[in-house]
C-alpha cells in the first residue's frame, strides 16, 4: 500500500514538474525566437529521468517529421490533457506565445502547491 502512495505522489510531481519546465523553458525560448526544434532538443538535455527523456524524444522527431508539437505531446502522454490543448490552440490560432505563457505560470504554481502540502503532511 505504501509503495503504491509513493508511486502515486511521485508520479504526479514528476509529471508536474517536466509540464514546468517544458513550458516555462520553451516560452523562453520562443520569445528568444529560438527554431522550436533547437528549443525542445536543448529541453530535453534538461530532462534527468529516463523515462520522460525517451518520450520527449519521440516527440521531438514526430515534430520533425512535420507533425503540429501539440499533437506529438498528445501523443506521447507524458503531460496532462490541458496542457496539450493549450499548445495545439495556441498553434491553431497563432497565440502560442500566450499559451505558453500561461501555462507555465499555471504549472509552476501547481507545481508550488503540490510540494508546499506534501511538506506540510511531513511536518508534526
Amino acid at each position: 500500500m505504501i509503495d503504491k502512495l509513493k508511486i502515486y505522489v511521485f508520479k504526479k510531481y514528476c509529471k508536474l514538474y517536466i509540464t514546468s519546465i517544458v513550458s516555462s523553458t520553451l516560452f523562453l525560448y520562443w520569445n528568444l525566437g529560438v527554431n522550436k526544434i533547437y528549443a525542445l532538443d536543448i529541453i530535453n538535455d534538461i530532462i534527468n529521468n529516463d523515462y520522460y527523456k525517451t518520450k520527449f524524444s519521440k516527440a521531438i522527431e514526430m515534430i520533425r517529421s512535420g507533425m503540429m508539437m501539440g499533437e506529438s505531446f498528445e501523443k506521447i502522454k507524458i503531460f496532462d490533457r490541458t496542457f496539450t490543448k493549450m499548445i495545439r490552440i495556441g498553434e491553431q490560432n497563432n497565440c502560442i506565445n500566450d499559451n505558453l505563457y500561461n501555462a507555465s505560470t499555471y504549472y509552476q504554481s501547481k507545481l508550488n502547491s503540490f510540494v508546499d502540502n506534501r511538506i506540510k503532511l511531513l511536518e508534526p
